[in-house]
């Protein structure tokens, strides 16, 4: 066992342990003792126990901001709100435009569908 290496991971461990900090100590505690154990078993398949073979593992294992925006169910890329959810009941100008690209050709011949598309193209929905 390298020293360097156990400073390293010890190091990974107290950032994740920091970035944690909001969580109640119970989930913390289970949250760095499965970080840890997954370490651990990542470790002892290590072939070399260099100091470049622990920082590709901690790489792999993730930045621990992000394991903590994860474990607080925030993805870490989410960093802007989420997008407005779209209208679920679509507007009379949305059914127009539907009924018009299906039969508008033959209630107004030729009209009717080019009228249905521009609706469409015109609509908040679509």
């Amino acid at each position: 066992m390298s020293t360097r290496a156990d400073e390293l991971i010890n190091e990974y461990l107290d950032r994740l342990e920091e970035e944690l900090a909001d969580f109640p100590s119970t989930r913390r505690r289970e949250l760095v003792q499965e970080i840890s154990a997954h370490i651990a078993e990542a470790r002892a398949s290590l072939e070399n126990e260099d100091e470049a073979s622990i920082r590709n593992l901690l790489d792999r294992m993730g930045d621990p901001a992000d394991i903590a925006a994860e474990a607080a169910g925030t993805p870490a890329a989410e960093a802007s709100p989420p997008p407005q959810q779209a209208k679920t009941r679509g507007s009379g100008w949305d059914v127009a435009a539907l009924v018009m690209l299906l039969v508008g050709g033959l209630i107004l011949p030729v009209v009717g569908w080019f009228v249905g598309v521009v609706l469409l193209w015109t609509s908040e929905t679509w």
